[in-house]
């Protein structure tokens, strides 16, 4: 049986920040864990943008009862955080057009085509929202790719997100990254974990939940 899954460029993070952005705030709480794994980061900003890594370095400078620094892990040491070649997640317009070319699956992606607020719809493997999210509400364990092109807030005791997080900052009119903040508030459990099986990947095989039996023969 053919695949119907979404080719797309794994995340090179747990959680990935694009744009050039100066204000990041995270979690506090025990329950507020990202882990990039073994082979990546837990948090990646672009590379270009030395602004933005130093609004993610600048939260974890923060006092140690303040912010959990060993709840970042990765391939680095705690904080695990990274300056990173984002590829096609670093290319504002590259990643419009793929969003474009998958938003209307409606067999593979959750797709709200404005700012959105309020606990997503997690029944799909890929949740795209097409501006800014207010979340609230506990998901529960979510296995795949949350996509938010423009700025982020996630409020407290969301769940566990096994697979990735981007947040693009990305300005729909211009078609470019904008300055816009990502805040992680509250306690609770929020937890990011990579995890690739979850995404989706021109090199990877066709995961074994996207097939299906076509035919049946009993051979006696």
């Amino acid at each position: 049986a053919g695949s119907t899954f979404i080719e797309m460029p794994a995340l090179p993070a747990a959680l990935t920040l694009a744009g050039d952005f100066d204000t990041f705030g995270t979690g506090n709480s025990g329950g507020f864990k990202i882990n990039g794994g073994l082979n990546n980061v837990a948090i990646a900003t672009d590379v270009n943008f030395t602004d933005s890594q130093e609004a993610v370095n600048s939260e974890f400078r923060k006092p140690n009862n303040s912010v959990k620094k060993e709840n970042y892990t990765g391939s680095c040491e705690s904080p695990c955080t990274s300056p990173l070649d984002l590829g096609m997640w670093g290319n504002a317009e590259k990643v419009l057009n793929w969003v474009d070319s998958i938003k209307n699956n409606s067999d593979l992606v959750t797709y709200y085509n404005d700012n959105f607020s309020g606990k997503v719809n997690t029944s799909k493997p890929i949740i795209i929202v097409d501006g800014d999210l207010n979340s609230t509400g506990k998901v529960g364990t979510f296995n795949g790719i949350l996509i938010v092109l423009g700025s982020a807030t996630f409020n407290g005791n969301f769940g566990t997100i096994n697979g990735g997080v981007y947040v693009g900052n990305i300005d729909r009119k211009t078609r470019k990254f904008s300055n816009e903040p990502t805040q992680f508030n509250g306690g609770g459990t929020f937890s990011i974990n990579y995890n690739k099986n979850n995404m989706t990947n021109t090199n990877d095989s066709t995961p074994l939940d996207h097939l299906s039996v076509i035919e049946w023969v009993d051979v006696i």
